[in-house]
C-alpha cells in the first residue's frame, strides 16, 4: 500500500514519529485504511445510484458487528477490498427488491442468533485470548441486539426500507461466518 507508506514516511520527515516506529505506523494506517474503506468505496459508488443514506445504513451495522465478529478473511489486501465493495453493493441493490414480509425476519432472526452463537470467529491473521473471545462474544450480542431492535424501531416508524438496509447489514454479517465456522467451532473444542 504504497500511498499510505507516504503518509508515514511523511509523518517521520516532519518528525511526528520516530524512524524505528515506521514498521508499527505502517501497520496501522493499513489497518484504519482497510476498516473503512469498504464504507468510502461503497458511499461513493452509491452516490452514483442515488442511495448513500442507505448505503451508510447498511454498511454500519456490518463493519461494527464484524469487527467483533469475525467471518472469512481474505489473504490480499486488494482482493479484500474489491470483493468487500462488490459483496456490499449486490446486497445494497438486493436490499430494493426486499420487503419486510416473514421471510425477511426469520432470516434476521436466524442470522442474529448465528452471530451470537458462533462469535467471534478466529481468523489465521489473528489469534484470541480466551479473554477476547468472551468479550468479543458479548459485543456482538449487545451490537447484535442494538441493531436488531433498530430495524423493529425502523419498521414501526414506517421505515421500511431503511430498516431493511439495516437488517440486511447484519445478515450480511452472518453470512461471512458461515465458511469458517466449522473450523472455528472445532479449534473451540480443541482449547477446552
Amino acid at each position: 500500500m504504497l500511498g499510505l507508506n507516504k503518509v508515514t514516511e511523511w509523518l517521520i520527515n516532519v518528525n511526528v514519529i520516530n524512524e524505528d516506529d515506521r514498521e508499527l505506523y505502517d501497520y496501522a494506517l493499513q489497518c484504519w485504511f482497510m476498516s473503512f474503506s469498504p464504507l468510502l468505496l461503497t458511499v461513493i459508488v452509491c452516490i452514483f445510484i442515488d442511495a448513500p443514506l442507505y448505503a451508510v445504513a447498511f454498511v454500519i451495522p456490518f463493519m461494527v458487528i464484524r469487527k467483533y465478529s469475525g467471518g472469512y478473511h481474505s489473504r490480499s489486501w486488494c482482493v479484500c477490498m474489491i470483493s468487500s465493495v462488490v459483496i456490499c453493493l449486490a446486497f445494497i441493490l438486493m436490499c430494493s427488491q426486499i420487503s419486510l414480509s416473514k421471510v425477511f425476519w426469520i432470516i434476521l432472526l436466524v442470522a442474529s442468533v448465528l452471530l451470537c452463537f458462533l462469535s467471534p470467529i478466529e481468523s489465521d491473521n489473528k489469534s484470541l485470548s480466551e479473554e477476547d473471545v468472551t468479550l468479543y462474544k458479548e459485543y456482538v450480542r449487545v451490537l447484535v441486539a442494538f441493531f436488531d431492535c433498530m430495524v423493529v424501531m425502523l419498521s414501526f416508524l414506517n421505515l421500511d426500507f431503511v430498516a431493511i438496509y439495516v437488517g440486511m447489514g447484519v445478515i450480511l454479517t452472518s453470512i461471512l461466518q458461515l465458511p469458517c465456522a466449522g473450523v472455528s467451532i472445532y479449534k473451540r473444542f480443541i482449547r477446552e
